[in-house]
Formats: C-alpha cells, sequence, structure tokens
C-alpha cells in the first residue's frame, strides 16, 4: 500500500493504441536480451524448478497447476518477467536475472491475481485520474522501468507531452518526475545483488495472516527495528510487523504489512502484502526502508 504524506535498466516501451482495445505493441530486442529463445532450455528449467518448489509452500498451491509465460523484462535490464496462470486466471509472477558470469538469480516473486505491470491496475488509474476517458480510448506511450522491487514503475506519456509515474505492482500514481526516478535510480540497490540463485535450495518458509497497516502509525511513532534478524524473530512470534520506505524522498512513502519470510540457502525474502504476498530480498529492503512494530 502506498500513501503520499504531506506535512506524505533501461525501460522497455509499449505502445497505447485506441483501436477499440489496448495492445503492446512488440519491438525487437539486442541480442542480448533475446528472452528464452537464445536458451530455452536453462532458463525455462530453472524456472520450473523454482515454481515446482514453491508450489509446495502455504499460499503458493495455485502454481501447482499454473503454466508459465516467460518474456523480456525490457531491453539491456538482462531478466524476464514470468508470469504464472491457471485456469485463465494469474496466480503470481517472478522477476528471473542474468548473472554476468552465467546462470539466473530470482530477484522476486509473488502471488494473487495483480501481478507487477498489470495494465488492467494501469488503466483503473488512468481512468481514475482523467488521463484517459476508459480503457479502450488509451492514447499514451508507455515505458516499462524495473530497477528493482521497490524501483519499479510505469512511466506514461500522454499526447500533450505530460508525463506521469505509476506503480508497477498497485497501479497507483506516485506523485514524482523525471528528476526524482534519476536520482533515485542512482542510489538504487538492484535486488539481483541480494537474490538467490538457481542452486540455492528453498529451505525455510514462514507465512503469518495479512492486516491493515494503518491500524497504527509505527513509522510516525516509534523507533525502527535494529535489523532484519530482529524482524524475523518477530514474524516467528506471529507478531506484526510494518515495513516503510520512501525510495522518492518525501514524495510518497510505501507502508506495507511484513508477513513472512522464505530463506533459499543464505538468502533471505520478507513476505510483504502489496496488492497479494510479495517476496523480495530482505537486503533490498533493509537498504531501501525500515521495519516496526
Amino acid at each position: 500500500m502506498m500513501r503520499k504524506w504531506m506535512p506524505v535498466y533501461t525501460a522497455a516501451v509499449l505502445i497505447f493504441t485506441s483501436l477499440g482495445s489496448v495492445h503492446a505493441a512488440r519491438s525487437s530486442s539486442p541480442p542480448e536480451e533475446a528472452s528464452i529463445a537464445a536458451q530455452p532450455s536453462r532458463l525455462e528449467h530453472t524456472v520450473a524448478r523454482w515454481t515446482s518448489e514453491l508450489a509446495k509452500q502455504p499460499g503458493f498451491e495455485a502454481w501447482k497447476t499454473a503454466k508459465q509465460e516467460i518474456m523480456p523484462l525490457g531491453p539491456g535490464l538482462h531478466g524476464w518477467y514470468v508470469q504464472l496462470a491457471s485456469d485463465d486466471k494469474v496466480v503470481g509472477y517472478l522477476v528471473v536475472q542474468a548473472k554476468p558470469d552465467g546462470g539466473y538469480k530470482l530477484g522476486e516473486y509473488g502471488t494473487g491475481g495483480q501481478p507487477l505491470y498489470d495494465e488492467q491496475a494501469l488503466y483503473r488509474s488512468m481512468v481514475q485520474l482523467e488521463l484517459i476517458p476508459s480503457y479502450s480510448a488509451a492514447d499514451a506511450r508507455v515505458e516499462r522501468r524495473y530497477l528493482s522491487p521497490l524501483l519499479a514503475v510505469w512511466r506514461v506519456t500522454l499526447p500533450n507531452r505530460a508525463i506521469y509515474y505509476f506503480d508497477a505492482k498497485s497501479g497507483e500514481y506516485l506523485p514524482i518526475e523525471d528528476r526524482q526516478w534519476t536520482q533515485s535510480a542512482k542510489r538504487a540497490d538492484k535486488s539481483g545483488d541480494y537474490a538467490a540463485d538457481e542452486h540455492d535450495k528453498l529451505a525455510r518458509t514462514l507465512l503469518n495472516p495479512s492486516f491493515d497497516p494503518y491500524i497504527r502509525f509505527p513509522w510516525l511513532t516509534k523507533t525502527p527495528l535494529q535489523d532484519m534478524n530482529e524482524a524475523l524473530s518477530l514474524l516467528e512470534q506471529r507478531r506484526k510487523v510494518w515495513y516503510s520506505a520512501e525510495p522518492y524522498g518525501d514524495s510518497a512513502r510505501y507502508v506495507w504489512p511484513t508477513i513472512g519470510a522464505h530463506v533459499w540457502g543464505e538468502v533471505s525474502y520478507f513476505a510483504v502484502d502489496q496488492q497479494g504476498v510479495r517476496m523480495i530480498p530482505s537486503e533490498v529492503l533493509a537498504a531501501t526502508g525500515q521495519f516496526f512494530d
């Protein structure tokens, strides 16, 4: 969940048209970004192993029968976006990143019917802001930008050249401009630096019930927890843990329930609830924001 508080790798380009329904125009990727055609077996095998292991875990049961669609994350991003669907319903996603020395890392993953870069969520926000009259009459240039789980956005340019940013997961409007995005990108900790690789085994899982993060405001009234280990200890005690971050300075604040953890080898991911469970490397969360109880 994200609220604005008042005293609150290169882009993949999609073109929206107004021809009855909105379509994404596909552009060819450079050779190094050429999706799974370049090396299908290893990438598909890695994704299948990850999804098969996760399907055994609480909250991921729908993945057992899900079909995967693998697509490039975008030119220059050296990664892939994997959408999982079962019975024609989206049930989850993964972000897979290429390792410089070969192989893959699990940048993030999540469950639920609203994955990253959900077009319908974006359209809803654009209609609510009266940027477009309806889903079927969109006329805008949309770029998909991803640097890390907390720096994942849609960048929308309207015919009048006005630019808007929207969160890639929730579809909510972000009150930032190009200047703020560029500044945040320079400070970014890329999730691949802290992510599990294809050889790590899922050794430990924990998933607690979600809660309304605005029942209290500990990020305003309390000091943050000392570190991730303290946060994990509280989660093991079934205590409520909040996560708060301002990746774009004081323009916008994320506040999410932290409800669990997965440990792959020596790499941990914390589960946050943002329109569905989202598993993010704990080091990325800690580098960008703080935990509270």
